[in-house]
């Protein structure tokens, strides 16, 4: 299987929506091969599913504001980033 870049768009650019699919199958073992793409994978995935889950998510850099003192006393003005 081949490897997962993880998102990273730059600070301020928007969130990158993620989709994550799991599929229940009716085999023990799809006719592919480790080469096979993701786009040739569909036929024989489709013609033996059973169920499919999909996990929708998203991930942003939020471009950090400078603030004053008076404003982190009270509470406000702080930004929340996600950091890997």
């Amino acid at each position: 299987m081949g490897e997962f870049g993880a998102s990273a768009p730059p600070p301020g650019n928007g969130p990158d929506r993620c989709f994550i699919a799991a599929h229940a199958v009716d085999t023990k073992r799809l006719d592919v091969s480790e080469e096979t793409t993701p786009a040739c994978l569909g036929s024989p995935l489709y013609s033996h599913a059973l169920a499919r889950a999909v996990v929708h998510g998203a991930y942003a850099q939020v471009e950090e504001r400078p603030t004053t003192g008076a404003e982190h006393q009270r509470g406000r003005g702080a930004t929340v980033s996600c950091r890997r």
